[in-house]
């Protein structure tokens, strides 16, 4: 497993990232699961472009994210299992990682209409799960190199015999050309031999990777089906059809996909993609799966089915990372795991991007809940500075307002506040509900007071002096009469 990053230096926003910055926190190594929040422009996508260059030596990914206004090229560095360093230097990795699965935005616009199987000298994804696919290529690749430089050779040979003036250099070069023309023959036969078996292998796998693709389709497009999966050229293309009704086929093509599905319908058909190829591979558990932001113009629905299915590639791949902006995701997602599960977040601090601890139970809670979780938080580790105390001192008032709401929302009114409510249990009697409430009249109202004094209804609250030891004092008093009302 990726263990953690050492630094990245001149990366995008990761200007000199040197690891946590609060290791009581975050000691800076991966778990099994990994989730990593961020918001746009911090750094996400730079570290999926990491990743994705050090599985396959596509250095240009880094390089061509050099920090703007940075002072050198890109440098990474980064353990793996077994304490061994990876370095990105000299615009190269000194080793790689292949065996990391990288969906992003990229994967999904070059994969929507057709699924791309790159060259022979640079073969897509596709190959990994045709049988002996990756082993044909590189043969194929090899013959094609091999056919190429003979016929340098042979262009060579004739330009001799152009320029030849003996009869017995002429016959030993044409014999020379014949040779070097049945070696071509044979390299070509040879070609088209395996290219033919390569094809068949295709064909073959084909037929299940339209159905894998159709299963998860079902989760998120059931309306959407792909059929008559087939190579052509350097893609697999397929017939689409909606509802039954052909969208897409040989017969049918004025009918340009781009402008016809739903960009949701668009980003199902390339998750469904990947995710029939992650289910393909024979070695998932020897692998690192990457997800970045994998529910682009995605409903709720198609958010869960997605949420389920990544749960499942999580718990049987080698080491799972998600990136995402949308922190409700993240947190639904990593609401599947008691274990084994680290959330991080992309921050920018002290002029670079950090990878920093996330708590992000607090971070999701809204309103009244993360108001109470905050007092009690400064209670038991206090705050840095008084722009924070001030912030602290004025969810006082709200965390009040809050309980009385809940617990006697049949009396109070939405446009009735604390003071309201210190007056209505102050005038109460023994039949309201409100009446039990009358010896913390004085609590509430010290704490009223108090609280006013850093509302913004007070035209100085921006100059009223703070004191620690006074704060604390009255968030004690105020989580005591919470805990009483």
């Amino acid at each position: 497993m990726l263990r953690k990053f050492i630094s990245i230096k001149n990366c995008g926003n990761f200007i000199d990232y040197k690891g946590p910055l609060n290791k009581d926190l975050w000691n800076g190594t991966f778990s099994k699961v990994n989730t990593i929040y961020a918001e746009n422009g911090s750094g996400k996508t730079t570290l999926t472009q990491i990743f994705k260059s050090l599985s396959g030596n596509e250095c240009d990914l880094v390089t061509k994210r050099k920090s703007l206004g940075g002072n050198g090229d890109p440098e990474v560095a980064l353990i793996y299992t077994d304490n061994i360093i990876h370095r990105f230097n000299n615009k190269r990795w000194d080793r790689l990682l292949p065996k990391i699965r990288v969906f992003d935005s990229y994967f999904a616009e070059q994969n929507v209409y057709s699924i791309f199987l790159g060259t022979y000298e640079e073969p897509g994804l596709f190959y990994d799960i045709i049988p002996n696919g990756i082993t044909l290529i590189g043969e194929i690749s090899e013959l094609r190199h091999k056919r190429s430089k003979m016929s340098d050779y042979i262009y060579n040979t004739r330009s001799k015999i152009k320029r030849c003036r003996t009869a017995a250099a002429l016959i030993s070069l044409n014999k020379t050309l014949d040779s070097q023309l049945g070696n071509r023959e044979k390299l070509i036969r040879e070609i088209e031999e395996k290219t033919v078996t390569l094809n068949e292998s295709i064909a073959l796998a084909s037929v299940s990777f339209a159905e894998k693709i159709n299963r998860n389709l079902s989760y998120f497009s059931p309306d959407l089906r792909v059929d008559k999966l087939h190579k052509a050229s350097n893609h697999m293309v397929y017939d689409l059809y909606v509802r039954g009704h052909a969208l897409r086929t040989k017969e049918i093509r004025e009918i340009p996909l781009r402008h016809t599905l739903s960009e949701g319908d668009k980003s199902a058909l390339s998750l469904s993609f990947f995710l029939a190829y992650i289910e393909s591979l024979s070695d998932i558990s020897d692998n690192i799966i990457v997800f970045d932001d994998p529910i682009s113009s995605f409903d709720s629905r198609r958010r869960l089915a997605t949420i389920m299915l990544l749960g499942g590639i999580a718990k049987r791949s080698r080491q799972f990372f998600l990136l995402s902006h949308d922190i409700n995701f993240v947190s639904k997602f990593a609401g599947q795991f008691s274990k084994d599960l680290t959330m991080l977040k992309i921050e920018f601090i002290n002029r670079t991007s950090c990878l920093c601890h996330q708590d992000i139970k607090y971070e999701t809670m809204v309103g009244f809940q993360k108001d109470l979780l905050t007092l009690q938080n400064y209670v038991g580790h206090g705050c840095f500075d008084d722009r924070e105390r001030r912030s602290i001192a004025t969810l006082i008032r709200p965390v009040l307002e809050g309980i009385f709401r809940i617990k006697y929302f049949m009396i109070v009114k939405d446009d009735q506040w604390l003071g309201d409510f210190i007056g209505m249990v102050r005038d109460s009697d023994e039949a309201s509900a409100l009446y039990r409430l009358q010896p913390m009249v004085q609590d509430l109202t010290l704490l009223n007071d108090y609280s006013k004094r850093y509302h913004h209804s007070n035209p100085n609250y921006t100059d009223e002096p703070i004191s620690d030891a006074e704060l604390r004092t009255h968030v004690d008093l105020a989580l005591k009469t919470f805990a009483n009302i």
